[in-house]
């Protein structure tokens, strides 16, 4: 399984929460003077299913020229996130009868992911449509540094993991993670410390795949499972974890695993029904004896009427057979 391949874990719940506790500071990376950035609210638009809205969309308190932002946090790659983001923004305005002035804005948690996205096209009629860099802004964390990130404003320290390379040695981010946390302490307030934190805690969980749960836990000195996003990611992590576990045993012992075996490990969710099937796969004689157990499985669970899958959490094989 190639770096590729593996899904990171989902950051929407860790990006809301950034702008609850520091959004006016991300409005100042993106060029906003301070009293611009403070005249502007946040509120979560879809996050899961991504039809209509975008991440996340900021309005003004007071209507006037300053007009709405729209953020994308992209921490996966997708080559027509570009494409995306501007049919959301323009059906979103259609909707609401909007006419104002918009800024849109994608933050890519990874400079591959910028690199794999198409470029835009250009409009032509009249006169030439571009996107303009005023209107439309895109920021790539691993391009930035800690001190950069920090001489915007302080507050930005909470994206400080995405300054780190994620082959960062144990002791490297160990030692990080004291210097992130001091500096918490030292600009978020007393009742703003938990949450920051708690963002601090998802971030690393998603950049350093390396760390556990119970290992992120005990640098911080925070309990992330005492939040409904870091409960969220913690499990989401788990049954991702959980796939690659499987489908990776499959590979070792027979070389090709078939789309339709991919397919119908990605649709389980349950943690505790993919470790039985690592066992098998570990196991079995035959790959004919895993379609068995997967098969009585998966009967099982359509019992249960599970959740459909959402398209982001699948995991992939590298090897599959046509």
């Amino acid at each position: 399984m190639t770096e590729t391949d593996r899904i990171p874990r989902g950051t929407d719940e860790a990006f809301v929460k950034l702008m609850s506790v520091s959004g006016s500071s991300i409005l100042k990376w993106l060029g906003l003077s301070d009293a611009q950035a403070q005249r502007y609210q946040f509120k979560a638009v879809i996050l899961k299913e991504k039809k209509l809205a975008p991440d996340i969309v900021g309005r003004p308190v007071l209507e006037g020229e300053d007009g709405r932002i729209i953020i994308e946090f992209q921490g996966y790659p997708d080559e027509f996130i570009r494409y995306r983001l501007i049919a959301e923004t323009l059906l979103g305005c259609a909707q609401e009868q909007y006419s104002g002035q918009v800024r849109v804005a994608i933050i890519y948690t990874d400079e591959k992911y910028q690199q794999v996205a198409l470029p835009l096209p250009e409009f032509k009629g009249t006169q030439t449509c571009r996107w303009s860099h005023q209107c439309w802004r895109e920021l790539v964390l691993t391009q930035q540094t800690q001190t950069q990130l920090c001489a915007i404003d302080e507050k930005l320290i909470l994206l400080a993991p995405f300054t780190l390379t994620t082959r960062a040695t144990k002791a490297t981010v160990l030692a990080k993670s004291q210097e992130w946390k001091a500096q918490i302490r030292k600009v978020f307030t007393e009742n703003e410390q938990p949450a920051a934190l708690d963002v601090l805690g998802l971030f690393m969980l998603h950049r350093f795949s390396k760390f556990t749960y119970e290992e992120v836990r005990a640098m911080l000195g925070f309990d992330l499972m005492k939040t409904v996003a870091g409960q969220q990611v913690y499990e989401k992590g788990s049954v991702d974890d959980a796939r690659e576990m499987v489908l990776a045993a499959l590979e070792a012992r027979f070389e090709e695993v078939a789309s339709e075996i991919v397919d119908q490990v990605n649709s389980i969710g349950q943690r505790e029904v993919l470790k039985q099937l690592h066992k098998e796969a570990v196991l079995c004689s035959a790959m004919a004896n895993f379609r068995t157990v997967l098969k009585r499985k998966l009967v099982e669970l359509a019992g249960q009427k599970p959740k459909p899958l959402s398209k982001s959490t699948r995991v992939k094989s590298s090897r599959r057979s046509k």
